[in-house]
Protein backbone atom coordinates (compact mmCIF):
# COMPACT_ATOMS: atom_id res chain seq x y z
CA UNK A 1 0.00 0.00 0.00
CA UNK A 2 1.40 3.59 -1.24
CA UNK A 3 0.81 6.24 1.61
CA UNK A 4 1.81 9.36 0.25
CA UNK A 5 0.01 11.78 3.23
CA UNK A 6 1.12 14.92 4.41
CA UNK A 7 -0.66 17.62 5.88
CA UNK A 8 0.06 19.39 2.46
CA UNK A 9 0.99 17.78 -0.98
CA UNK A 10 0.83 19.11 -4.34
CA UNK A 11 0.51 16.40 -6.81
CA UNK A 12 1.45 15.49 -10.53
CA UNK A 13 -1.40 13.85 -12.73
CA UNK A 14 -2.70 13.46 -15.89
CA UNK A 15 -6.04 13.67 -17.99
CA UNK A 16 -7.38 12.67 -20.85
CA UNK A 17 -10.53 13.60 -22.87
CA UNK A 18 -12.81 11.24 -24.62
CA UNK A 19 -11.73 13.12 -28.08
CA UNK A 20 -8.07 11.58 -27.53
CA UNK A 21 -6.52 14.56 -25.70
CA UNK A 22 -3.89 14.48 -22.72
CA UNK A 23 -3.40 17.94 -20.27
CA UNK A 24 -1.15 17.29 -17.29
CA UNK A 25 -2.46 18.68 -13.97
CA UNK A 26 -1.62 19.44 -10.57
CA UNK A 27 -3.68 19.03 -7.40
CA UNK A 28 -2.83 20.62 -4.15
CA UNK A 29 -4.44 19.30 -1.09
CA UNK A 30 -4.37 20.32 2.48
CA UNK A 31 -5.68 17.97 4.92
CA UNK A 32 -7.63 19.29 7.78
CA UNK A 33 -11.07 19.97 8.36
CA UNK A 34 -12.75 20.49 5.86
CA UNK A 35 -9.73 19.36 3.71
CA UNK A 36 -9.06 21.86 0.29
CA UNK A 37 -8.39 20.42 -2.78
CA UNK A 38 -7.57 22.29 -5.65
CA UNK A 39 -6.32 21.08 -9.14
CA UNK A 40 -5.10 23.30 -12.42
CA UNK A 41 -4.63 22.24 -15.82
CA UNK A 42 -1.54 23.40 -16.53
CA UNK A 43 -0.90 25.27 -19.89
CA UNK A 44 -4.52 26.28 -19.98
CA UNK A 45 -4.40 27.91 -16.48
CA UNK A 46 -8.35 26.40 -15.95
CA UNK A 47 -8.40 25.88 -12.25
CA UNK A 48 -10.93 24.39 -9.86
CA UNK A 49 -10.81 24.62 -6.10
CA UNK A 50 -13.17 23.16 -3.13
CA UNK A 51 -13.25 22.62 0.58
CA UNK A 52 -14.64 19.11 1.49
CA UNK A 53 -15.50 16.96 4.08
CA UNK A 54 -12.75 14.32 2.79
CA UNK A 55 -10.26 13.83 -0.20
CA UNK A 56 -12.35 11.60 -2.03
CA UNK A 57 -15.81 13.91 -2.38
CA UNK A 58 -13.24 16.38 -3.25
CA UNK A 59 -11.79 14.25 -6.29
CA UNK A 60 -15.50 13.68 -6.83
CA UNK A 61 -16.73 17.20 -7.45
CA UNK A 62 -13.74 17.86 -9.45
CA UNK A 63 -15.06 14.61 -11.84
CA UNK A 64 -18.09 16.13 -11.68
CA UNK A 65 -16.92 19.97 -13.11
CA UNK A 66 -14.71 18.59 -15.71
CA UNK A 67 -16.31 15.36 -16.85
CA UNK A 68 -19.64 17.57 -19.09
CA UNK A 69 -15.95 18.99 -21.06
CA UNK A 70 -15.00 15.02 -21.55
CA UNK A 71 -12.11 14.91 -19.30
CA UNK A 72 -11.50 12.09 -17.30
CA UNK A 73 -8.93 11.85 -14.38
CA UNK A 74 -5.93 9.00 -14.74
CA UNK A 75 -6.08 8.38 -10.68
CA UNK A 76 -7.19 5.38 -8.62
CA UNK A 77 -9.85 7.45 -7.35
CA UNK A 78 -11.24 8.08 -10.68
CA UNK A 79 -11.04 3.76 -11.50
CA UNK A 80 -14.10 2.42 -12.23
CA UNK A 81 -13.55 -0.47 -9.67
CA UNK A 82 -12.55 1.60 -6.71
CA UNK A 83 -14.72 3.55 -4.17
CA UNK A 84 -14.21 4.87 -0.47
CA UNK A 85 -17.16 4.17 1.74
CA UNK A 86 -17.18 3.21 5.47
CA UNK A 87 -15.41 3.60 8.45
CA UNK A 88 -12.28 4.10 5.80
CA UNK A 89 -12.97 7.02 4.35
CA UNK A 90 -13.15 8.52 8.09
CA UNK A 91 -9.91 7.12 9.46
CA UNK A 92 -7.97 8.68 6.18
CA UNK A 93 -10.01 11.90 5.03
CA UNK A 94 -10.97 9.86 1.96
CA UNK A 95 -6.90 9.40 0.42
CA UNK A 96 -7.40 5.58 -0.14
CA UNK A 97 -10.18 3.62 -2.10
CA UNK A 98 -10.78 0.23 -1.97
CA UNK A 99 -10.04 -1.78 -5.33
CA UNK A 100 -13.32 -3.87 -5.12
CA UNK A 101 -13.92 -7.76 -6.42
CA UNK A 102 -16.99 -8.64 -7.11
CA UNK A 103 -17.82 -11.67 -4.89
CA UNK A 104 -15.27 -10.60 -2.49
CA UNK A 105 -15.68 -8.47 1.03
CA UNK A 106 -13.13 -4.89 0.90
CA UNK A 107 -9.89 -5.15 3.03
CA UNK A 108 -7.31 -3.29 4.16
CA UNK A 109 -4.85 -4.83 1.38
CA UNK A 110 -7.31 -3.88 -1.37
CA UNK A 111 -6.67 -0.19 -0.58
CA UNK A 112 -5.14 2.50 -3.04
CA UNK A 113 -4.09 5.86 -2.66
CA UNK A 114 -7.16 7.49 -4.69
CA UNK A 115 -4.13 10.20 -6.24
CA UNK A 116 -1.86 7.19 -8.10
CA UNK A 117 -2.13 7.18 -11.44
CA UNK A 118 -4.19 4.48 -13.37
CA UNK A 119 -4.43 3.74 -16.85
CA UNK A 120 -7.27 5.25 -18.73
CA UNK A 121 -8.96 2.08 -19.85
CA UNK A 122 -9.07 1.67 -15.65
CA UNK A 123 -10.87 5.09 -15.11
CA UNK A 124 -14.74 5.91 -15.73
CA UNK A 125 -17.57 8.30 -15.31
CA UNK A 126 -18.61 9.02 -11.95
CA UNK A 127 -21.83 6.97 -13.10
CA UNK A 128 -19.74 4.29 -13.74
CA UNK A 129 -17.82 4.28 -11.14
CA UNK A 130 -20.82 4.12 -8.44
CA UNK A 131 -23.02 1.54 -10.66
CA UNK A 132 -19.99 -0.93 -9.44
CA UNK A 133 -20.02 -0.13 -6.31
CA UNK A 134 -23.97 -0.47 -6.32
CA UNK A 135 -23.81 -3.80 -8.11
CA UNK A 136 -20.55 -4.79 -5.51
CA UNK A 137 -22.60 -4.62 -2.73
CA UNK A 138 -25.56 -6.98 -4.40
CA UNK A 139 -22.90 -9.29 -4.84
Amino acid sequence: MTHLRSDHEYLPLEAVNVDGRRQNIMIGVSYGDPVYFSLRFLGDEVDFSIEAPDAFAALNAARAKFEPQGWRFLCNGARRDCFAFGAQIRADLGEQVFQLKPGKPAARDDLLNIFMPAEAGMVGTLAEQRAFFDDWLKA
